[in-house]
């Protein structure tokens, strides 16, 4: 695409001129040449309640998008990105490796660690132990990259490939497990034959993804056999969650929006909202063999974990932390301490912890807390105590603003910015398009300018409002003129864009792979395997992609403007996209109504 990203952000500046308190247009000094960096840095200071002073609703939400809207532009990272992730994970390590209970405690506090460890060993007790058997039942691959693995579907890791794993007692248990019945004891031979039994390694290997402009973010890759267990006892932890707090991962995100936007309302029940520094990288390994039963810590968590961390210079680290991201137990692991942490602190103040229903009170997902504003003191202690650093910036207690679960909210209303990631395709366009629509109709400011520009690149195609946000731009059926009726079911034909998924097709005696791609093995038993865990259907193997295809296919549209009732499971209203139709209709006839006078 030839668009510019200083083009578009000065053309998003305009629209917000009249929101914003301090602006300076001139073409010479605009907050982008001053530095995206500079601007993010004063904004990201904006939502503390002395800087909200005086502010509207529409200042706070132009000043978000403002700060977002490049933030993440892939395009823009900092030089030094990499490193300072680097650091900041090493750091991080250090000081895991470094932890230790602090044992001179007051009264109160030592109540507070007593209060955590029966949390946890209520929550870990031993009347329902874990059995390898029910890891290896739950056990699971993602869809990224795992070491020494052919490919990144599950037939490639876990029958057409060398398993890879830090240690021989883990395959022994595997291929334990695997003879228990017949049809995986064939397809782990068949593969044992070909690549042998298992292929030994130190741990696991850190790469970098992108986070913002400033610093990237880390993730390692775990070995194949290391992976498939991590996943499976994180989902035993999951099913834990939903017994024992109510916290289901599936949906708790927008429980703990609904708290934060009632949090943010001047008259309504108050709530502080809390975010953690790279709490994935500081639960440290003392601190669980500290607080958690003996047989969890020694025969899951240390067993399933990867001991060392080879860095891109290729030199191993010792790793201090329990895990990383990447982990596949370490966000569940993280939801049930800060849980049990947010619990025992309720306790001590004669309050029942309750995450979701009408009553609910507190809500945790991963290093995302709600929590009332008498526990604050007490729970930041006790999360410096098991080796936690609340992130200041992107926590609060007072004030009407509040943050969680990407949801922000001020006054009640939505004030989350949009990011611009990339530019790159007409794909890319049409979903930074549709969310800034989403946002207008969210804060009713309008955006006349930005969004034709982008128009005007990726050309007219719409699409009903139902339709994923990157296969063309979303518009009521008032703005469209010109379609034509399917013959035999009368409904409404037009153009999208579709993903075109990455697949191998699986023959009768051989997998057909795309060119250039890695060749396949047949492994019949194995993929008998796969398909009875769910990862293959309609004879294809889904695979991962580095850039997704997208081909202009039709689509069938029974109601165009079909507005399904915005809600997630048990009939919560997710409120962070609670807009009428007519209201969205509005946002965008005005931001796209000069590009649709004026078509190209």
């Amino acid at each position: 695409m030839t668009i510019n990203p200083r083009a578009l952000y000065s053309d998003l500046l305009n629209d917000l001129t009249d929101h914003l308190m301090r602006i300076d247009s001139s073409p010479k000094d605009t907050p982008f040449t001053l530095g995206l960096r500079r601007w993010a840095k004063e904004a990201a200071l904006m939502f503390k309640s002395d800087n909200l002073v005086g502010l509207s609703v529409d200042e706070v939400a132009c000043r978000s998008l403002a700060q977002s809207f490049l933030k993440k532009f892939v395009e823009m990272k900092a030089p030094d990105a990499d490193v300072r992730a680097l650091s900041k994970f090493l750091h991080a390590n250090e000081a895991c490796a470094k932890w230790s209970a602090q044992r001179d405690l007051f009264s109160w506090q030592e109540e507070l660690v007593g209060s955590l460890k029966m949390e946890l060993s209520k929550f870990f007790d031993h009347d329902s132990f874990f059995e390898y058997k029910d890891v290896f039942d739950n056990g699971d691959l993602g869809p990224g990259v795992n070491l020494g693995s052919r490919g990144t579907d599950f037939y490639t890791k876990m029958f057409d490939g060398p398993l890879t794993c830090t240690s021989a007692h883990l395959y022994s248990l595997y291929s334990a497990y695997s003879r228990t019945t017949q049809r995986h004891r064939f397809a782990e031979n068949r593969r044992t034959k070909r690549y042998g039994a298992y292929s030994l390694v130190r741990g696991n290997r850190l790469s970098y993804v992108p986070k913002n402009n400033e610093i990237s973010r880390t993730i390692c890759a775990e070995p194949v056999l290391n992976m498939f267990c991590q996943l499976g006892f994180g989902r035993l932890i999951e099913q834990r969650l939903r017994h024992r707090s109510g916290i289901d991962l599936a949906d708790q995100q927008a429980w703990n929006r609904r708290l934060a936007f009632i949090g943010s309302l001047p008259m309504g029940p108050m709530y502080a909202t809390l975010d953690l520094e790279s709490a994935s990288d500081r639960t440290s390994v003392g601190l669980v063999r500290e607080l958690l039963p003996a047989h969890i810590v020694d025969c899951h968590l240390l067993k399933y974990r990867s001991p060392e961390v080879e860095l891109p210079s290729g030199l191993y680290v010792e790793l201090g932390m329990l895990s990383s991201m990447g982990n596949g137990y370490t966000f569940p692991l993280m939801t049930a301490l800060f849980y049990c942490a947010v619990a025992s602190v309720y306790r001590s103040l004669g309050i029942v912890p309750r995450c979701r229903g009408s009553d609910a009170n507190c809500g945790v997902f991963g290093d995302d807390i709600v929590v009332v504003p008498e526990s604050v003191r007490r729970l930041k202690w006790l999360l410096g105590w098991m080796g936690h650093v609340v992130n200041e910036a992107k926590s609060f207690s007072e004030g009407p603003f509040r943050e969680s679960c990407g949801g922000d909210y001020y006054i009640g209303r939505p004030v989350r910015g949009v990011y611009a990631k990339s530019l790159n395709t007409k794909q890319d366009l049409f979903a930074l398009a549709n969310r800034l629509n989403a946002w207008s109709a969210d804060t009713g400011i309008s955006l006349p300018t930005v969004v034709p520009r982008i128009l005007k690149e990726t050309g007219w195609l719409p699409v009903p409002r139902w339709e994923n946000e990157d296969c063309g731009y979303r518009v009521p059926s008032s703005m469209v003129t010109g379609l034509r009726l399917d013959p035999e079911c009368q409904s409404v034909v037009y153009k999208r864009y579709q993903a075109v998924p990455s697949q191998l097709k699986i023959g009768f005696s051989r997998i057909s792979v795309p060119r250039k791609a890695k060749e396949r093995s047949f492994n019949n038993d194995g993929l008998i395997c796969a398909f009875l865990k769910g990862t293959i259907r309609s004879h294809v193997l889904p695979t991962r992609s580095s850039r997704t295809a997208y081909r202009l296919r039709e689509g069938i549209a029974p109601n165009w403007d079909l507005c399904p009732e915005m809600c997630v499971p048990n009939g919560l209203l997710d409120l962070s996209r609670e807009v009428g139709l007519r209201r969205w209709d509005n946002a965008v006839l005005k931001n796209s109504g000069e590009f649709v006078r004026n078509p190209r």
